[in-house]
């Protein structure tokens, strides 16, 4: 299988007007491989619909999880009121092979008690080799960033595995 973020652009204003979790089957990304014709969106299947902005897929090593970072209103409120929109990480674990539809989603962090400082993201969620652990990254874009560790068996036990002495950073691998 193969996952990705997929973005649509409204043509008439330029702005982004949908995303998506998706993930194709591995027979169909072979056919490409092999010389057929690239995929449509006809072969992808939304694994987390209704979360907003998923972005940074990470296949755990066993295949049946994806972490990803999306968008979600958090308890920090603009002047007018308005939610403060903040990412955090999530988990999907995926339909038995074959299903159709959607996975479970598990919120890894979550700002909506207002838990956290404003304007704190968590993205670039990765699992370890050994699927145990989830590494992601925490902070304010230009200010901090933490490298969070989490055990995936005990979650609600985050570590701070680099302290907050540099700016945002993205991209998390093992």
């Amino acid at each position: 299988m193969a996952a990705a973020t997929l973005y649509r652009e409204d043509p008439g204003t330029g702005d982004w007007s949908l995303s998506q979790l998706v993930v194709a089957p591995a027979s169909a990304v072979e056919a490409v491989l092999a010389g057929g014709p690239p995929l449509t969106a006809a072969a992808f299947t939304d694994v987390a619909p209704g979360c907003a902005w998923p972005a940074s897929p990470d296949w755990s090593p066993d295949g049946t999880r994806i972490a990803f970072s999306a968008t979600r209103p958090c308890a920090s409120t603009h002047e007018d009121g308005t939610p403060l929109l903040q990412m955090d990480v999530a988990v999907v674990t995926l339909p038995i092979p074959g299903s159709e539809g959607a996975g479970t989603v598990a919120w890894v962090t979550d700002d909506t008690a207002a838990d956290y400082e404003s304007g704190i993201n968590d993205s670039s969620p990765a699992f370890s080799p050994d699927g145990r652990w989830l590494a992601w990254a925490r902070g304010h874009e230009d200010d901090w960033t933490h490298i969070v560790l989490e055990d995936v068996g005990a979650p609600g036990s985050p570590t701070v595995l680099l302290d907050g002495t540099h700016w945002f950073r993205g991209g998390l691998d093992w």
